[in-house]
């Protein structure tokens, strides 16, 4: 008869007396490999422990609840996000109706730990975790960042002076970069846009490609475009249309796309609808700022900055932070 295999790879036959022999073979054999497996085990959780300061149980406590993390996804610790918009007396979407790609998220299936969202499709995890940072974060401790379950960060590479329309270079977007990517977390740019023009738009395009270059990014190379709270704000000042704004955009991306890199625009819920044009960025990625439990924005986006207020370990002080669609 043929042999059935069963767990750890034993001959389970099912005749004659020599068949029953070899059979307490297998499993003689295999007993002395997971009893060698096991020894190996515990002398180095016993290592561990001496070198952490934990006692073994603890220990051995922790190993089962990473188990238990990474076979559940971690969703078992999450919490569910309820809805706590208020819907409006009369049922109305106040949201314009415009001829652009919508996205297809069930967004009631986000769920939140201590520190970040997440996406979930049935009970597959559908998203990243990411920040975005800049100057203002300080010096950053990435080891700590990657620990707390971070899987990607958006950093400043520069922006325009907002006076004089100057390009600069972020202080701090060397460290950041080097040491993301060296704790290995994926990254991509971005830059604070202050273009009034097609032209300024693609100077700002080579400024970024100047200072990628040597760095692979696995997150696009993003357009800032917002509004700034001060005086004499050249973009302001220049008060550029919704189409005019939306070449200066798109002048930018084509610049990236070009380069052979991959672009976004970033843009709160607001301003894409009062100051760009959506029906003329389909094809182009977005990355979309609302501050709320779950967004109602319609459209499409990729990488949506939930909060500004996040507190992430690794990190003094508040920061941007985000859930990046698995697509």
């Amino acid at each position: 008869m043929d042999d059935i295999k069963g767990e750890f790879g034993l001959s389970k036959k099912t005749v004659g007396d020599k068949g029953l022999k070899y059979d307490r073979e297998d499993i003689k054999v295999t007993s002395m490999l997971l009893m060698c497996i096991l020894t190996v085990m515990v002398c180095a959780v016993s290592i561990i422990s001496i070198y952490e300061e934990k006692s073994l149980l603890d220990l051995i406590h922790d190993v089962a609840s990473e188990a238990e993390a990474i076979m559940t996804d971690g969703k078992s610790e999450m919490v569910k996000i309820e809805d706590e918009t208020v819907p409006l007396a009369d049922g109305k979407d106040t949201q314009p109706n415009l001829k652009a790609k919508r996205n297809s998220y069930d967004l009631s299936n986000l769920y939140e730990d201590e520190y970040y969202r997440y996406y979930f499709e049935g009970d597959e995890r559908a998203s990243k975790v990411g920040i975005d940072v800049s100057y203002y974060q300080g010096k950053i401790d990435w080891k700590k960042v990657k620990k707390s379950g971070v899987d990607f960060a958006i950093i400043r590479l520069g922006y325009r002076g907002y006076l004089e329309g100057e390009l600069a270079l972020d202080k701090k977007y060397k460290y950041n970069i080097k040491h993301a990517k060296k704790n290995g977390i994926d990254v991509g740019v971005y830059f604070f846009t202050q273009a009034i023009t097609e032209k300024e738009a693609i100077e700002e395009a080579k400024y970024c490609l100047k200072y990628v270059k040597g760095h692979d990014l696995e997150y696009p190379i993003v357009i800032d475009t917002e509004a700034i709270n001060a005086d004499n704000v050249r973009s302001q000042k220049t008060k550029l249309n919704k189409d005019e704004l939306t070449k200066v955009c798109k002048a930018f991306c084509d610049t990236i796309n070009d380069a052979g890199y991959e672009s976004a625009i970033y843009a709160s819920k607001s301003w894409f609808f009062n100051r760009l044009n959506l029906e003329k960025l389909d094809g182009y990625n977005k990355w979309l700022a609302h501050y709320t439990k779950i967004t109602d924005y319609k459209y499409d986006f990729d990488i949506w900055q939930y909060s500004s207020d996040g507190k992430v370990p690794g990190i003094k002080g508040r920061v941007d932070v985000n859930i990046g669609f698995d697509k």
